[in-house]
């Protein structure tokens, strides 16, 4: 491991925390989309269920 000098990390930490903060902002975006997605899936799925549940029985001429 690398030895960083008080001084030094000092002078790191704005940058380190721009980036963090960066990151933070793009795995919340991420999460957005994510759940975006999960909510459109299971919205179809429930629509799908829905008309074949309330279609009545099959009518396979039988």
């Amino acid at each position: 491991m690398t030895y960083v000098s008080p001084f030094m990390w000092l002078r790191l930490k704005p940058l380190l925390q721009i980036e963090t903060r960066q990151e933070m902002a793009s795995w919340t975006k991420a999460a957005d989309e994510g759940h975006e997605m999960a909510t459109s899936f299971f919205s179809t799925m429930g629509l799908i269920a829905a008309g074949f549940f309330t279609s009545g029985p099959p009518s396979w001429g039988l």
